[in-house]
């Protein structure tokens, strides 16, 4: 089965793989010509950044790098298997003061795992690893399904899978890390608090990539999270050993590599960095269901999967695979080294293309189609060094999520519930603009459900 790509057309309309350069077409020059910064293009261009770059520097392999500009100082554009693995090469590259300030805290915290190196990195991830669990990730998706069961038989008349994967991604996770009703929060937490906090969270992430008035919200969103995080860890720290142990009662006793607790609010921030990438799984989630409405054939196929279906994990991961979500992460050279004609000096900012290596036409046939096969006929394209939706390398002992188990259970469970339902799709605008990071289908995708 091959079909277009659900955003392919907005891709090439609105700049996915063209230029905006105000006044016409980049103009094409050598990568040595790429030296003015290019940190406005990529708040302009959003997810198309990188190909605008790679069109402009004239150097379109994605496996090839591209010397630039980025926040002011030096840095190099990465990516394909051989990019994925020089990136999460510990020996050449760090993470500490990679992302610039205003980035790292709102959206992960201060002192979070995201920003560590080596022992100490390894350590603090350990804390992740032994929650996020495989029986934990099928715990995951009971409950997600549980949910979207209730809201689509409850679906109000302008209700969005939008609106309702953040609800109950958000409900989800709070209830399995024990936070909320029969948890250790000091806050009185009633589903509307929980709602509350699921929509904080999904403001964080929504307002990260943005400048103005969503930056704003995005702060203020993690400053009311920090708050009520940090609650949580100094109530369950109060009751440790006195209660069955939960995710949070875990965080809150987590001892570092000096063998002391965590500070409460550094407790708080990796408390925060579970909820909020398992709230961020809506953004999949929405494209999950703007895949259904495209390839209708989809429902058939994937009506009365369980959750060990092949074909409806290979679905996920096509998701995954074609859903713009960030242009490029983020690292720092520890020592100078060569990448084919670039020379990376000791502390330029390293820059892998996400996007590009997920579409890579080196490494995936057809990669503008939607082709859920491919992860049928290569079940170990999911783990490969050409696959980087939520990052790349050893997810056990590098820096790839932890919690890419949680994401791909959220996102089987949301096309098993829609594929079940009975529903239809009132006229709406569905178009995507790629240039917002991160993007999603305008409006939420409104949905008319039959009961």
């Amino acid at each position: 089965m091959s079909h277009p790509d659900p955003i392919r057309q907005r891709r090439a309309g609105n700049g996915w793989m063209k230029s905006r350069h105000p006044g016409g077409p980049m103009p094409r020059s050598s990568p040595a010509r790429v030296a003015h910064d290019q940190t406005v293009r990529l708040l302009r261009n959003g997810c198309p950044f990188t190909a605008t770059v790679r069109a402009g520097s004239g150097v379109i392999a994605v496996d090839q790098p591209v010397a630039l500009r980025l926040v002011g100082r030096r840095a190099v554009l990465i990516g394909g298997p051989a990019g994925v693995r020089t990136f999460y090469d510990e020996t050449l590259i760090r993470r500490r003061g990679a992302t610039p300030a205003f980035l790292q805290n709102t959206l992960f915290g201060r002192n979070a795992v995201h920003g560590l190196d080596d022992e100490t990195h390894r350590s603090r991830k350990r804390l992740f690893l032994d929650l996020i669990t495989d029986d934990a990730a099928a715990d995951m998706h009971r409950r997600a399904l549980q949910g979207w069961r209730a809201e689509l038989a409850a679906w109000p008349d302008r209700g969005t899978v939008w609106d309702a994967a953040v609800r109950i991604f958000g409900t989800a996770v709070q209830g399995w890390a024990g936070v909320g009703p029969g948890g250790m929060s000091e806050i009185p937490d009633l589903q509307a608090t929980r709602d509350r906090r699921s929509r904080d969270l999904a403001t964080i992430v929504d307002g990260f990539g943005s400048v103005g008035v969503g930056a704003l919200r995005a702060r203020a969103a993690r400053r009311r999270a920090d708050r009520w995080a940090t609650a949580a860890v100094l109530a369950a720290r109060s009751h440790l050993g006195a209660q069955p142990p939960t995710p949070l009662t875990h965080i809150a006793g987590f001892r570092d590599t000096d063998g002391h607790l965590l500070p409460e609010r550094t407790a708080g921030v990796e408390l925060l960095n579970i909820l909020r990438p398992t709230v961020a799984v809506a953004w999949f989630a929405v494209f999950g269901a703007l895949a259904l409405i495209r390839h209708p054939d989809l429902r058939d196929r994937l009506s009365g999967s369980d959750e060990s279906s092949d074909m409806l994990r290979a679905v996920a991961n096509e998701i995954r695979r074609t859903t713009p979500f960030v242009p490029l992460l983020a690292g720092k050279a520890r020592k100078g080294f060569r990448l084919g004609d670039v020379q990376v000096r000791t502390g330029t900012r390293v820059l892998l293309d996400v996007p590009g290596t997920n579409m890579d036409p080196g490494r995936w046939s057809s990669p503008e189609s939607f082709r859920p096969e491919r992860f049928l006929q290569d079940p170990g394209a999911a783990t490969s060094d050409h696959f980087v939706p939520q990052g790349g390398g050893d997810r056990y002992t590098g820096h790839r999520c932890p919690g890419e188990p949680f994401a791909v259970e959220l996102v089987t469970a949301t096309l098993r519930a829609l594929s079940e339902s009975s529903w239809t799709v009132p006229h709406q605008d569905l178009t995507v603009d790629a240039r917002r990071i991160p993007t999603r289908p305008a409006g939420g995708i409104r949905l008319l459900v039959q009961s």
